[in-house]
This record gives C-alpha cells, structure tokens and sequence, in this order.
C-alpha cells in the first residue's frame, strides 16, 4: 500500500495535478512516504536498507527549500531524514562518518531528550564502527541518561540501551587488553619467546549491530 501511494503521488507531483491540495503539502507527504518506506525495507533487512528511499525523502524536503517554501520544521525533518540515511550506510557497511555528523546534528536539533536518547545511541554505534572506542563509550553514557529520563528504567527502550552500553564496555575492555599485549610483545622481554601478535580486532558488522528500533524516525 505504501508503494502505491508513493507511486499516485508522484504521478501528482510530476504533472502538477493535485486540485484542492498546495504543491508543498504534495511534496511532503510524498517525502513522508518514501521515508516510511525505507523504514520498512530497513526493518526487513533487505536490499540497500532504504537508503534509496531515505534518499528520494530527502530530495522533495530539500526542494521546498529551493522552491522558497520551507517552514522552520522541515528542516528537522531532514535533519531526522538524514539520521535515516546515516542509518542505512552503516547496514550498508559505507563509512560511519557521515553517521557521526548526522546524529550529533539530530542531538542538537531536538529539544527533548526522548529523542535524543536513540540518536545518542547511534552516535555511539557510529564512532565505534570508526574505532573511537572512548568517544562511543561517552554517547552510550549520555543515551543511558536520556533515554532513563524519558522512559524510566523498566522500559524497553532502557534495556535495550543497558545491553548496548555493556556491549560498548567490553569491546573497550578487549581493546585496551589488545593494546597491552602488543605493546608486551614489542619489549625487549617478550623476544625469543615464540609469542605471536594477536590480529586485528574484527569490526563490528553494521548490520548486525545497528538495528535500534526505529520508532523516533518515523514520522507522524
């Protein structure tokens, strides 16, 4: 259904025939749509994770911005579209710099800290996939704060926050472990010894690992 109504929309916005309706409310609609779209092929894990979608979102809300239509909110609604995008390339295993950039501008955007929380979250996935482990642990600190503020501590959201800040801990843990070895195994003392340097640390995957629920991109 979501698709057919992408598709009636279109059609409307391409040949301007929309009586009774304004062309920006067209064009936001239209980017609504696309946006629950790529919500839904993010939560199905399959093909580019709406990135596509989030895209096309993002396109109609910048063009009622060249079109000199824009209200205040539609700005954070692209800054919430480009979380989506964010989102997206880290399952798409891109760079998670974007990501950083992204979530730190929603963190700023957003007044309340019910929002704030999950952004801060996905910060902290972002700039663990980067490997700035201290910079990861600090977001996980701040989205455990927010998101306890916003939902108590007997909610889902909370949980779901305790079990990705115990995860952010122990890989800082085993990083930091890894470092001592290697900075042992490059003494003089640990020569002669038939030791091996560990390998890398694997990155997390982001598929696996960015799957926070989606519930603060969708719009109403």
């Amino acid at each position: 259904m979501v698709g057919r109504g992408c598709h009636i929309l279109e059609v409307a916005v391409g040949t301007s025939n929309h009586p009774g309706y304004m062309p920006q409310y067209i064009r936001r609609l239209l980017s609504d749509f696309f946006n629950t779209y790529g919500t839904i092929e993010y939560e199905l894990n399959v093909g580019d994770h709406g990135k596509a979608w989030y895209e096309k979102a993002d396109l109609h809300r910048r063009q009622l911005i060249d079109d000199d239509l824009a209200e205040s909110w539609d700005l954070q609604v692209m800054a919430t579209v480009d979380g989506n995008i964010a989102l997206s390339q880290m399952a798409n295993q891109e760079s998670s710099k974007p990501a950083i950039t992204a979530y730190n501008l929603l963190i700023d955007t957003f007044g309340d800290k019910q929002n704030r929380g999950p952004c801060a979250s996905n910060a902290s996935i972002a700039y663990r996939l980067e490997g700035c482990m201290e910079l990861s642990l600090q977001f996980c600190e701040k989205a455990h704060e927010w998101t306890r503020e916003a939902f108590g501590d007997d909610s889902l959201s909370m949980a779901m926050q305790v079990s990705w800040n115990i995860m952010t801990q122990e890989r800082l843990i085993r990083l930091q472990c890894t470092l001592q070895y290697r900075k042992y195994l490059s003494g003089p003392w640990s020569r002669g010894h038939g030791l091996r340097i560990l390998p890398s640390l694997p990155r997390d995957s982001p598929a696996k690992v960015t799957r926070p629920s989606l519930h603060w991109l969708r719009l109403p």
